[in-house]
């Protein structure tokens, strides 16, 4: 048998090749398939408690399902007609970036002026009593209200309609 660095190499080792190992328990070296020390590998990211993890459940199984269920809710609206229908499909918690469809716009929520009508806004839905709704009109400095208030308002409180 030759000496450690003489043996010739693998680069992927198959389920059936076998490694050998310390058995401290019977204090003598084993041999053990791949398979057998992947199946331990598994068993161990399944069951182990990490404490560190910064989620509720500290498994690493857990852990992915956790952080997999918190998805974000943003959702993204382009040639929007009408911003209230945006908010009557909202769900608790989505912020919606919007982009204004310009001449098309059928809703009667945007500041009188015309120019109100071309850019950008995001919506941030909490509920449908707490909605704030920021405007970027590409003419015109940034206007927001409130869903459930009849006026928009600059960002020095100045009513804008």
């Amino acid at each position: 048998m030759g000496k450690f660095n003489e043996h010739t190499q693998k680069a992927t080792p198959a389920d059936n090749d076998t490694l050998m190992i310390y058995d401290a328990a019977a204090k003598a070296n084993k041999l053990s398939p791949f398979s057998g020390i992947w199946n331990w590998i598994v068993g161990k990211l399944t069951n182990a408690v990490i404490s560190n993890l910064q989620t509720n459940n500290k498994s690493v199984v857990g852990a992915l399902n956790e952080l997999n269920s918190k998805t974000s809710k943003l959702a993204l609206e382009e040639n929007v007609t009408n911003i209230q229908d945006l908010i009557s499909k909202a769900s608790s918690g989505t912020c919606i970036l919007f982009h204004l469809s310009g001449a098309n716009y059928a809703g009667n929520d945007l500041p009188i002026s015309e120019k109100y009508k071309y850019g950008s806004g995001i919506i941030f839905y909490r509920n449908s009593n707490s909605c704030k709704i920021v405007l970027f009109p590409e003419e015109m400095k940034p206007v927001w209200k409130m869903a459930n208030w009849a006026k928009w308002k600059d960002f020095a409180n100045n009513i804008v309609d």
